[in-house]
């Protein structure tokens, strides 16, 4: 049997806490595993206890590096299970953190879904790039897709608020239009709404 010598906060006011063991080993784990587990010191930990105690300090580990990750920028699931993967966390505990997390509002593909694809829209770009940067955070296509859906007029009124902000070309210049046209395409316009937007001039 394994007995709790000491339990303290490692910072103050946070939700770690330290506990540490009469055989000198030190799990840190949430709060919230103390009610979970009765834990108090002096608590002598049965075996299935002290295991899942070990799992605990392992998820919590996991969670707060996570919790770095998102105060960074949000991440998709996807993004943070490769993470947690990386970690060496297995599929079942990496599932645990990621339920986690989403319960408290902190994962949620959905809305990083919704706002990627609004900043995207508000700067001027095209459906192409907007999709590519759904793809390359992980959110799935189903997802995305209820928020990319847009109609040719509106990503036509996108593709010249773009040329507005780097000036419009010179309809009278073949260069000056190919220019326009590979900024366009770059920012991620289909071909269809890049000749609609420089007015079919493409072919002069």
């Amino acid at each position: 049997m394994t007995t709790i010598v000491g339990l303290r906060r490692t910072r103050a006011g946070g939700p770690t806490v330290e506990v540490v063991l009469d055989s000198g080993e030190r799990l840190r784990v949430h709060d919230r595993r103390l009610g979970e587990h009765g834990l108090c010191t002096g608590t002598t930990l049965a075996p299935a206890t002290y295991e899942a105690l070990q799992t605990a300090g392992r998820l919590d580990t996991a969670e707060r590096r996570a919790l770095r990750l998102i105060a960074v920028r949000p991440r998709s699931r996807s993004e943070l299970r490769r993470r947690l993967g990386e970690w060496g966390l297995g599929e079942t505990d990496s599932a645990a953190v990621l339920e986690r997390l989403a319960a408290i509002g902190l994962v949620d593909d959905d809305a990083l879904a919704a706002a990627v694809v609004s900043i995207r829209r508000a700067d001027a770009y095209g459906r192409l790039r907007v999709g590519f940067d759904l793809d390359r955070l992980g959110i799935d296509e189903e997802t995305g897709a209820g928020h990319t859906a847009t109609s040719a007029a509106d990503e036509l009124d996108r593709a010249r608020r773009a040329l507005r902000g780097r000036h419009a070309p010179d309809a009278r210049d073949p260069a000056s239009l190919r220019r326009a046209a590979a900024f366009l395409a770059r920012r991620g316009f289909d071909a269809d709404t890049v000749a609609a937007a420089l007015g079919h001039e493409l072919d002069a």
